[in-house]
């Protein structure tokens, strides 16, 4: 059987709508009647299946849902429903009987048009109308037909009507009024019969239109009027081709390109006929495209790998969406053409998602697997959401243990219990929120992995042994990115950092619990050659330095291309503890660190809201003030040439204290100070009051230290516009200086150039 797009893809919506019905005991075969009177569905069709002696039940068009949600609330008696299966031949004979019926229906339809032709005066033999029929079935109404083309009026001195048209039912359209009214009731005029053809002429010769055969014979399709010319028709191919290509060229998203695909798809005409010849743009797939579209992706995309996208709907969004049990059913038949495959799912769908991937995908180089939403799951099932309950613990077989072609991948959010040993070929390995993995079998993977580069584990759940340290560390030549974490719980990710030699390692980031066994010199020792690659291979480092009440992190990174040609260079440390105490230790282990590495590089120093005296808005910091402890001191090894603060407007002076204190330079090299405002939203708690200082007072008072003058001197000339103060938002300063910095462009107070090209100033009360 030969069927075109649009019915395969007909045939598909109906295998998934349709429901599996098995008699229990000597019940007999399904009838329409037991289903009305059972179920209430008015329209559905029943598919007998010789072989089992059981039915397939489905509800027409828009039934389908309704019948489903039917048979799910009521049981059907004497017989057990389920959903069709893939596996024993049930799927393939059921698509037989449905692509028959398709079949049967066009030779049925075929063969009434035949016989229209050949005897047009003819009544056509009854049958069920069509879609296509009721899209060009004739309307008669006061010898008026009205069709596709328009009202054609008929002659009214026509023969009677046979019987069977007098009698047949009243059919209305929008925009055509029932006529012969009289006693309450509605008649229809009698049917016409048509007039002997005739050359077509002139109609303003004729006065009046001639009626189309088409349409005096019966319901058919009118010809297809040829369309405007379009501008791409005397275009080559080759010309053509450019121009599409160019539509997706920097579009990066698969919904984006989809909805661009789309889009010049519909256009038709030499557009379409190109586009249908480029399989290399019909490569991906997301849930916003219908299944119809999805398959004529699948089919014009020939042979070419498929990208294949899926997330859950959004509560805002008012798209389309296919659900995932659908959709995943959909994909599976490219299964061995997968080559990027990303999926989040509900944790309702999470067991489907893990059967689908249980099974090998052969040419599949990149996955990435994760739930939208659950949180961070222990050992007690109660703590999880109810569909993933049963998920908890279970192994998960991820593509049957076959590395296949997999070099990517992520798992993020599943509680079930995952081993890496059979993938030792994968480039970049990221698990987190709460993946369970054996450590024994961990370290079996890293000792095996040949061309591991990224390794991210963040807040992991290690089963069976806890993490502890080796006696003989484990290299890894070809790491470029550590990423370890635990911000939940203590999982002991620091032993398994010490259990690890990366070599080449270009991107550190740690972020731990506890303080008391972390900042030894055991990991100052560790730590330090990334840094040091981190200054000696870039033009200009930052040095980022933060810390609270419960959040402390500092981290290097270059900034600017990397002078080797890869990736920039970066190391990241952070700790979670109670206790504003430990804030100290924090400064101390940076001091410890810098003298191994250096510092004849120039160094950004960005201090984040550390001297904010606020803290932004975070679960937990409500009520806490932060009082800073950073001194200039602690960086003295270094090569400090701008300082950048995240600050509140108005409350200046924890900064003033760090960059000029006791009124003299905090560094010497300092050339830039940025100040950002942080938004008025975000700041929990004002700083107090004591630690006013507004923006003048504190560029006076950095002006005086670093230009060595006092408050009633000018600044000599030479010395001028040597330091630079850049604004980024908005800061209020005093009426009286709003005519000198309220200006546009940069400006100069007390010897110091004020950027405002990110920024600006407003007039507040000149008594603050």
């Amino acid at each position: 059987m030969v069927l075109n797009r649009n019915e395969r893809a007909r045939v598909a919506t109906r295998l998934e709508d349709s429901i599996t019905c098995v008699p229990i005991g000597h019940q007999q075969r399904l009838t329409e009647n037991e289903v009305h009177l059972q179920l209430e569905v008015a329209r559905v069709v029943i598919h007998y299946d010789e072989q089992t002696g059981w039915s397939w039940l489905r509800g027409e068009d828009q039934y389908a849902a309704s019948l489903k949600t039917q048979v799910k609330s009521k049981s059907l008696k004497g017989f057990t429903t389920r959903e069709v299966q893939r596996h024993g031949g049930e799927w393939n004979r059921l698509k037989e009987k449905l692509e028959e019926e398709i079949e049967s229906r066009k030779a049925l339809q075929s063969s009434q048009l035949d016989q229209a032709e050949l005897s047009p005066a003819s009544t056509p033999s009854p049958h069920l109308p069509t879609e296509a029929d009721r899209s060009s079935e004739p309307v008669t109404t006061l010898g008026t037909t009205l069709g596709e083309d328009g009202p054609s009026v008929a002659s009214e001195s026509s023969a009677p009507s046979s019987p069977s048209a007098r009698h047949s039912p009243v059919r209305t359209f929008p925009g055509v009024t029932r006529s012969g009214v009289s006693d309450g009731k509605t008649q229809v005029s009698k049917s016409v019969a048509p007039p002997p053809k005739r050359p077509r002429t002139d109609a303003k010769s004729e006065g009046s239109t001639s009626v189309p055969t088409s349409l005096r014979s019966g319901p058919s399709t009118p010809p297809r009027q040829p369309g405007p010319p379009s501008p791409f028709d005397k275009l080559a191919f080759e010309m053509i081709t450019a121009i599409l290509k160019l539509c997706f060229k920097g579009v990066e998203s698969t919904r984006d390109h989809l909805r661009i695909l789309h889009t010049l798809y519909w256009v038709g005409g030499p557009i379409r006929h190109v586009l249908s010849q480029l399989p290399s743009l019909w490569t991906k797939l997301h849930p916003t495209s219908s299944i119809l579209f999805s398959t004529t992706v699948m089919e014009r995309s020939r042979d070419h790998h498929l990208s294949i996208e899926y997330h859950p709907k959004s509560e805002r969004s008012k798209s389309s969406w296919q659900g995932f049990e659908r959709y995943i059913r959909l994909v599976e038949e490219a299964r061995d053409r997968w080559e990027s495959v990303n999926i989040s799912v509900h944790p309702k769908s999470f067991g489907v998602l893990t059967q689908a991937f249980e099974i090998p995908a052969p040419i599949l180089h990149s996955l990435r697997l994760s739930v939208s939403s659950t949180g961070y799951s222990n050992d007690s099932p109660l703590l999880v959401e109810r569909p993933l309950s049963t998920q908890v613990g279970r192994s998960f077989q991820l593509l049957g243990g076959e590395q296949g072609n997999l070099r990517r991948l992520e798992i993020r959010n599943a509680p079930c219990i995952f081993d890496p040993k059979p993938f030792g070929l994968l480039t970049s390995l990221v698990l987190a929120d709460g993946v369970r993995i054996s450590y024994e079998n961990l370290l079996v993977f890293l000792a095996t992995s040949t061309q591991l580069q990224q390794l991210s584990l963040a807040d992991v759940k290690f089963v069976a042994v806890e993490p502890h340290e080796l006696d003989q560390p484990i290299v890894l030549s070809h790491l470029k990115q550590l990423v370890l974490k635990e911000e939940v719980e203590r999982t002991g990710i620091i032993d398994l950092y010490h259990s690890i030699r990366a070599t080449n390692c270009e991107k550190l980031s740690l972020e731990v619990q506890g303080v008391d066994h972390l900042l030894g010199p055991k990991l100052v020792e560790g730590v330090a050659p990334v840094i040091r690659k981190t200054f000696e291979t870039q033009n200009q480092t930052v040095l980022r330095f933060r810390y609270h009440h419960r959040l402390n992190a500092a981290s290097w990174e270059g900034e600017g291309e990397s002078n080797n040609g890869g990736h920039l260079c970066s190391f990241h440390l952070g700790f979670i503890d109670d206790g504003l105490a430990q804030a100290i230790i924090f400064p101390d282990f940076a001091s410890r660190v810098l003298p191994l590495v250096g510092g004849s590089t120039e160094i950004k120093l960005n201090v984040e809201d550390t001297l904010s005296g606020t803290i932004r808005g975070t679960i937990g910091f409500d009520d806490v003030q932060a009082t800073p402890t950073l001194f200039p001191n602690l960086f003295e090894s270094l090569t400090v040439t701008e300082v950048v603060a995240d600050v509140v407007d108005g409350y200046l002076c924890y900064l003033k204290e760090f960059v000029a204190p006791d009124c003299r330079k905090g560094f010497p090299r300092l050339r830039c100070i940025t100040l950002r405002t942080i938004p008025s939203d975000e700041v929990v708690v004002d700083p107090d009051s004591t630690v006013r200082c507004s923006l003048e007072d504190f560029i006076d008072t950095v002006s005086q230290a670093y230009y060595e003058v006092a408050s009633s001197d000018k600044v000599p000339v030479e010395k001028r516009n040597s330091l630079t103060v850049t604004l980024e938002g908005r800061f209020g300063v005093a009426a009286a200086t709003i005519s000198d910095l309220g200006d546009g462009g940069d400006v100069e107070r007390a010897g110091i150039r004020i950027n405002r090209s990110r920024g600006s100033v407003y007039c507040i009360n000149p008594t603050m």
